[in-house]
């Protein structure tokens, strides 16, 4: 990936930050507050159940997420990790954000391929 592909413009108010082969986030401005939206993984097929009160812990005040929320798209498929920023923010706090941001992203993308693995294999 070169540095030309590494951000781009999809609307007027929206963005995308391509952060490897398969991770994309997606920047929506929100007046005042930005929001920062990726996919996870796809869901789980087995013990959803289970998973889902999982993710309902993660989710709980945030302690599991660093503040974002995990969620499905509205297709069901795929679980999202979204955060929402304030806009006026300085660069530091803004880079902080981001990176607490990616950080989840990644742990979440391990956790849930973990859980697969661990179901599938539970069968």
């Amino acid at each position: 990936m070169n540095n030309e592909t590494l951000f781009a413009k999809e609307k007027e108010k929206d963005f995308k930050l391509f952060i490897d082969d398969e991770t994309i986030v997606h920047l929506h401005y929100l007046q005042p507050e930005l929001l920062m939206n990726a996919r996870l993984r796809h869901l789980p097929k087995k013990n959803l159940e289970a998973f889902f009160i999982y993710l309902m812990q993660a989710n709980y005040l945030g302690q599991g997420t660093g503040r974002s929320v995990i969620g499905l798209e509205p297709s069901e498929k795929f679980l999202t990790l979204s955060h929402l920023i304030p806009y006026e923010m300085n660069y530091t706090l803004f880079k902080d954000a981001i990176e607490s941001y990616l950080n989840h992203l990644t742990f979440w993308q391990s956790e849930i391929d973990r859980y697969i693995r661990e179901a599938e294999e539970s069968f």
